[in-house]
């Protein structure tokens, strides 16, 4: 997020000229042969997975979502609706193009409803500029502007229920005038995919002149707030995690129990009761010897118990988001990664696994020069219902590189799936035609998977997919068949 209010602030003046952009003008054509939430920082390297599998329980109440009204309500924006900034270009078995209602340089975050793939909200900002949510339902061939409050704001970020994907959560802030962490975040909710709102009342509970920043999704029965935060430069990193079970209007806090300072990475489950925390203990920095624990709520953080028993974690946690405790006949898989923080460009991503299938590390990619140091992954996307791992990785053909140089030598990454039950590595047949994004190492896709119908009615999953960096990244989606 911050990188990306610099990008900001550098192209202000781009931004002004863009201000008054139509769209009577597509992009060139550009045919082709993947919101939480956004990682925290490049994080990745020398890192080890650990996957587990668990069968779930679900429990709830019932969310008040007659929220309550802002003290000061705000002008509302009109509605309008536009077609897709450069058409979408369909292809069986290609990358896919989506079509976009503004630059993708403007576009702070996107979403897709897990189950319709056509449906995808996003949010642009920027200085000077009031919050714009977009919303379409075929993929990005026509977009309508949401009737959004008008807020100024550095950023904005956008999810929908995992349970529920009508209701929508929407975030905005100006972290530079911060004085206390996630104090000048703004929060509002619908119910209704975006056609109406209500600001979230909420004041941050971090401490005063803390540094840091938060995120906040929604489930049909509660709201989150996740604040990560220190209290000063070299102090270690803690995790707060708030809920409200009547729409706003009270919150309590749902922290994951740790025994000494420590950075949580907590994943939703697609019950909207079931959470997965993975526990960081930490003095100044995160090390593969951090001793981490991985916990489960069965009601959204009221009691949380361990899991299994201490394991190698890190600072992101994998979880499919159709996992559910509704299906006790189909176990789900989830990766942790862990490691110290080094980029992971050095082809140093490191998997491993625990389940029915397969224990110990898995083996680096089937590629020249990869090796279990070097394994030739550079990126993890997401999980799959079927519990395959996405990853991005060297090309498979020609490689890894055999000097030592520390980064990237190739310019497009290759999709690769881990397959648990066939215990093997698989690409896809074409690379994702986008460079890796400007002054970004580590962890540089933002990804989102819906579950649908693809060509040929093929049931299967899209993998949705846009770089964060300086440069404009247009937003890419694949259709990946049941395996």
């Amino acid at each position: 997020m911050d990188e990306r209010m610099r990008d900001e602030q550098t192209n202000l003046a781009d931004d002004d000229e863009e201000a008054s952009l139509t769209f009577t003008t597509p992009l060139p054509d550009r045919r082709l042969s993947r919101g939480d939430k956004i990682t925290r920082g490049a994080v990745t390297g020398g890192i080890v997975l650990l996957a587990l599998v668990v069968v779930l329980v679900m429990s709830g109440a019932h969310l008040a979502l007659s929220l309550p009204e802002s003290a000061t309500p705000l002008p509302v924006s009109a509605p309008y609706t536009i077609q897709g900034y450069a058409p979408i270009q369909l292809a069986r078995g290609d990358w896919q193009q989506i079509a976009l209602p503004a630059p993708s340089a403007n576009i702070f975050s996107y979403a897709v409803d897990p189950t319709h793939p056509g449906h995808i909200v996003l949010c642009t900002a920027g200085l000077a500029k009031p919050v714009a949510i977009w919303s379409t339902q075929d993929s990005g061939q026509h977009w309508t502007s949401l009737p959004f409050p008008q807020v100024i704001a550095l950023y904005c970020s956008l999810s929908l229920a995992v349970d529920d994907p009508s209701i929508v959560l929407a975030q905005a802030g100006n972290p530079i005038d911060e004085i206390t962490a996630c104090s000048s975040a703004l929060f509002f909710l619908s119910a209704d995919q975006g056609q109406n709102w209500r600001q979230i009342p909420h004041t941050s509970i971090a401490p005063a002149d803390s540094q840091g920043d938060c995120s906040a999704w929604a489930t049909k029965h509660h709201l989150f707030i996740e604040t990560d935060y220190n209290a000063g430069a070299g102090a270690p990193y803690k995790t707060l995690l708030e809920r409200s079970d009547d729409g706003g209007q009270s919150w309590q806090r749902a922290d994951v129990p740790a025994h000494q300072p420590a950075w949580v990475n907590i994943a939703q489950l697609g019950d909207g009761e079931t959470l997965l925390a993975d526990i960081l203990p930490q003095g100044n920095s995160l090390t593969a010897t951090s001793n981490p624990q991985l916990l489960i709520s069965h009601n959204a953080g009221t009691v949380w118990s361990s899991f299994s028993a201490v394991l190698v974690g890190g600072p992101h946690l994998l979880v499919s988001p159709f996992a559910s405790a509704a299906n006790q006949s189909t176990p789900s898989v989830f990766y942790t990664v862990s490691g110290d923080e080094i980029p992971a460009l050095l082809y140093r991503i490191q998997v491993a696994m625990s389940g029915p299938y397969l224990a110990g590390p898995l083996p680096p990619l089937p590629v020249p020069g990869a090796s279990a140091i070097r394994t030739g992954l550079t990126d993890l996307l997401g999980v799959l219902p079927d519990g395959r791992l996405l990853a991005f990785g060297a090309d498979p053909v020609k490689g890894l590189a055999t000097d030592s140089a520390p980064f990237l030598t190739q310019k497009h990454q290759w999709l690769w799936l881990w397959d648990p039950a066939q215990q093997r590595w698989e690409s896809f047949p074409t690379p994702l035609p986008s460079a890796w994004p400007d002054q970004c190492d580590a962890l540089c896709w933002y990804a989102q998977l819906s579950s649908g119908v693809g060509p040929n009615n093929a049931r299967g999953t899209y993998l949705y997919l846009m770089g964060w960096g300086a440069a404009e990244h247009p937003l890419y989606r694949v259709f990946l068949p049941e395996g």
